[in-house]
């Protein structure tokens, strides 16, 4: 254990009630305990020091002081943090030598499975099927019909808030037919590059969404260094590419697809500069636009791109098109995995748990759920 411990930085602490008792849930993103720890509300001021600045023996004189001088002994303080080590809520060498696990068990995966699925969206086909029918009938009728659908902006927020929305706009691709569909989805978590690739097919409640590997080996050769994450690792837990997937789904049947995740914004923004000024936006949006010219000898081919909303991803700055493309072919992807620190998400910073005057600092429990 370190000698200055910290708490992963990508966790968020909730403050709940269970059995009549306040305690401090912990929300792991990639659930690597496997079963969900609480914690005393007592610890709230333990867990604040837990920032990487603050030794054992710091943590031990400042609870003491706060306890009116009682001896809050260094063995409770050490078998606490231990609880937490184990549950891989400590940027510790425990909770790298897991996350190297997941990564390379992710990598070698040919399959993306449904992150979300019981959670945000009901896991069973034919209650989800329903659930999106029921949700289509309580919707006025479209006053129009467009001819064609080159491209679709839907949400990312969570199914059962924007349920109408969804459906509403994917509705209109019912009875449609295409050769592919190129889905760019925002990245809620830090990645290296402005964009993720990834070559997994994704699953989805409905069946398995098959991923142009071809299309994704050539993005892979053309666009210029620094343009692509290493690893597809974020696409393992992030929801905003899988919603799209499922409804893609459910009104397009097995249309292969390119699942994009884009990164943010912020260093331009910081910079003051333009992504149209930067080599590696405008290198990407080339080599799709190549992708297209190979494709064009054949009319029937008939390829979109769909995107979701989020002003602070690089999503924001392409303009929606159609962008015909070649049939999918067979063959893998691989790309060296570089797990992910307990590094801050690049949009919603953790809750950090707020001051309290308890005087159960001498006493802590921790618990696990299954």
């Amino acid at each position: 254990m370190n000698e200055k411990p910290a708490l992963r930085t990508d966790i968020q602490m909730i403050m709940t009630l269970v059995e009549g008792r306040r305690v401090v849930v912990f929300q792991d993103p990639y659930d690597l305990s496997r079963q969900q720890l609480a914690v005393d509300a007592g610890a709230l001021p333990l867990l604040q020091m837990l920032d990487g600045r603050h030794g054992i023996r710091d943590i031990q004189r400042e609870l003491t002081n706060r306890s009116g001088g009682r001896l809050v002994y260094l063995s409770d303080i050490e078998s606490f943090l231990e609880s937490l080590d184990r549950a891989y809520l400590l940027d510790s060498e425990a909770f790298r030598r897991e996350m190297e696990t997941l990564c390379r068990s992710f990598d070698r995966a040919e399959q993306r499975p449904c992150a979300h699925a019981g959670k945000s969206y009901d896991a069973d086909p034919e209650r989800l099927a329903r659930f999106i029918e029921q949700t289509e009938a309580e919707l006025p009728e479209a006053e129009t019909r467009p001819r064609e659908v080159h491209a679709l902006v839907a949400p990312h927020i969570d199914i059962r808030v924007a349920r109408h929305t969804y459906v509403s706009a994917y509705r209109h691709l019912r009875g449609r037919r295409y050769d592919l569909v190129v889905i760019l989805g925002i990245n809620h978590h830090l990645q290296d590059g402005l964009f993720c690739l990834s070559a997994k097919n994704y699953l989805t409640p409905f069946g398995e969404l098959r991923t142009d590997r071809d299309f994704v080996r050539s993005l892979e050769g053309r666009v210029p260094q620094g343009t692509l994450s290493q690893s597809d690792f974020g696409h393992k837990i992030e929801h905003s590419v899988e919603f799209q997937a499922l409804f893609l789904h459910h009104v397009l049947g097995e249309t292969p697809i390119v699942p994009v995740l884009c990164g943010g914004l912020h260093e331009f923004l910081l910079a003051r500069k333009t992504p149209f000024d930067d080599g590696r936006f405008t290198g990407f949006v080339e080599a799709v636009r190549s992708r297209r010219a190979n494709g064009a000898t054949c009319s029937s081919w008939r390829g979109s791109i769909f995107r979701t909303w989020g002003s602070s991803s690089a999503t924001g700055c392409l303009q929606s098109r159609s962008w015909p493309v070649r049939r999918p072919m067979t063959g893998a992807s691989s790309t060296p995995c570089s797990p992910p620190t307990g590094g801050r998400s690049s949009k919603t910073p953790p809750r950090r748990p707020m001051p309290t005057r308890s005087a159960a600092f001498r006493r802590w429990s921790c618990w696990r759920s299954s």
